[in-house]
């Protein structure tokens, strides 16, 4: 009998989003849909991104969800932060009164401090067959709370086998590129004043390339910011089967996070499958993914010193950037889907064992 799966979250195929949360969504059922003929999975997807303030849609939406949860056997879920007061006392109840084998994939770093402050919540996922994270560190601190379920859980993608990269070695650096959602916390302002200030001071033509959605509340003061930049460029966003190869054209990556929700960042993974290196804030768990001085470069958070004695380093040494270049594609095939995807499917497996 085949064991039925339903992945929940928010895959924005309704609100038309693209962003960390969405593509992680995306990958984990795309694994799992990839994978089901080989273990026996009937996998099906809802996506809470619907607009609930339709009444038809939401009146649709609410039954549609009561049939899959009560006939389905196993349950993925991937809660944002803000959902997380109605979605994990839920699961609770499915867990315990129907035994449920329910599935909490965290998607980012903040977990950890929101079970810090909600002890309730604590009590809730102890319940569930596994609670995902996606990095050791935050692994050990759940753990060191009492949550004896977690397991390492990192990101990874699903690339288009056609993927062309440029793997032409560089003799100097001089394309820039900033790839995430647009906001401030994400250090984008750090970026580019850094950017502009190089050029400055050291008489270079270094473009920055920024591709990302804008959140709406930053969009005009976005404009305002890179208006009458020639050396910086907004370039929209980037649909998800062209990440690889449009970021392999780029000798650098930029990512001054200082974003507190950040876990495993997609844009780190995507850089170094396309062999770019990235200079980064030294934030959350960066560390633990970029190998400083082997796939990357970090720097003090915030400090535009730091950050810009890391680029000029990195101007002055385009052959350890080139040895970057392979180190960073040596790197990602730690966390290729194949090897990453059978952390998930092994845990459903083991479940469903226990339930027999």
């Amino acid at each position: 009998m085949k064991e039925k799966i339903l992945i929940i979250g928010n895959f924005g195929y309704y609100s038309d989003k693209l962003n960390g949360q969405t593509m992680r969504t995306r990958s984990i059922y795309q694994l799992l849909i990839n994978m089901k003929n080989k273990y026996n999975f009937h996998v099906s997807s809802f996506d809470t991104s619907i607009n609930k303030k339709k009444i038809t849609q939401s009146i649709l939406y609410y039954l549609k969800f009561s049939y899959y949860y009560f006939n389905y056997d196993t349950f993925v879920i991937m809660p944002a932060q803000r959902a997380v007061g109605i979605v994990l006392p839920l699961f609770f109840y499915s867990s315990v009164l129907f035994q449920k084998k329910v599935h909490f994939v965290a998607i980012g770093g903040w977990i950890g401090d929101l079970l810090n402050r909600n002890p309730i919540y604590k009590k809730y996922v102890k319940s569930f067959r596994g609670i995902y994270v996606q990095t050791n560190s935050l692994k050990h601190k759940l753990e060191e709370m009492g949550l004896s379920n977690t397991i390492y859980f990192p990101n990874f993608r699903i690339y288009n086998d056609n993927d062309i990269i440029n793997k032409i070695e560089i003799s100097k650096i001089d394309k820039i590129v900033l790839y995430s959602r647009i906001t401030k916390e994400k250090g984008v302002e750090l970026a580019i004043d850094t950017i502009d200030e190089i050029n400055k001071r050291r008489n270079l033509t270094i473009r920055l390339s920024i591709y990302g959605p804008i959140e709406p509340s930053y969009k005009e003061r976005f404009k305002r910011i890179i208006h009458n930049k020639e050396n910086i460029l907004y370039k929209g966003i980037i649909q998800p089967d062209k990440v690889k190869q449009t970021l392999s054209s780029y000798d650098l990556l930029l990512f001054p996070t200082y974003y507190e929700g950040e876990g495993f960042p997609g844009t780190i993974l995507d850089a170094m499958s396309a062999g770019v290196p990235i200079i980064a804030s030294d934030w959350k768990y960066n560390s633990e993914i970029i190998v400083n001085e082997y796939t990357g470069l970090l720097f003090e958070v915030k400090n535009r010193s730091d950050l810009m004695n890391k680029l000029n380093f990195a101007i002055k040494n385009p052959s350890l950037i080139n040895q970057m270049r392979i180190n960073c594609i040596d790197e990602s095939k730690k966390f290729c889907a194949d090897n990453v995807g059978l952390i998930l499917i092994n845990s459903i497996q083991k479940a469903e064992k226990l339930n027999r």
